[in-house]
């Protein structure tokens, strides 16, 4: 009886270990493009004390997370719409905020994920909150992510700010 005991307890452990290690290397897209987000958040945010290298190690990280022809529609009150196409003017964006800001922290909350049917965009429907370093305040808004698999990547498309009524 003991046998029979000690083999289902291992079989047990084989197979959660299996399932560990299904998650771990082979993730869903789900966690793939909630992964990317993350990424391009940590990569978005900067503090004063970031080195030369840094910035242009990070910049170059973030932009690497846009597909080429990537559209950027950003709308606030502050600034009016503005528009940045390609992975080029996200670069200068992410370069002229670094130089006109001591710091920046962006942050996504209560993503929401879907897929079209051939599995090859998701649209991602969530909140983005910004704080400046000269305001203690932050700014709070509704987005739209557009993600493109490119080569096993899910890269960002396009990103557009949503109007929401107050």
């Amino acid at each position: 009886m003991k046998r029979w005991t000690i083999r289902i307890i291992t079989l047990a452990v084989i197979v959660m270990i299996g399932l560990w290690g299904l998650r771990t290397f082979f993730p869903s897209p789900e966690k793939k493009i909630v992964s990317r987000l993350k990424q391009v958040s940590k990569l978005a945010s900067f503090d004063s004390n970031e080195g030369g290298i840094a910035r242009m190690s990070n910049i170059l990280k973030l932009t690497g997370c846009f597909t080429t022809d990537a559209d950027l529609v950003l709308d606030s009150a502050d600034m009016g719409s503005q528009a940045i196409h390609g992975r080029n003017d996200i670069r200068d964006a992410a370069l002229a905020s670094r130089s006109r800001l001591n710091s920046l922290k962006v942050d996504f909350f209560d993503s929401a994920i879907t897929f079209t049917p051939d599995n090859l965009t998701a649209t991602a429907n969530l909140t983005v909150r910004v704080g400046l370093s000269s305001d203690k305040d932050f700014f709070v808004k509704q987005a739209k992510f557009t993600l493109t698999k490119v080569d096993g990547d899910w890269l960002i498309s396009r990103v557009e700010t949503l109007k929401t009524f107050l």
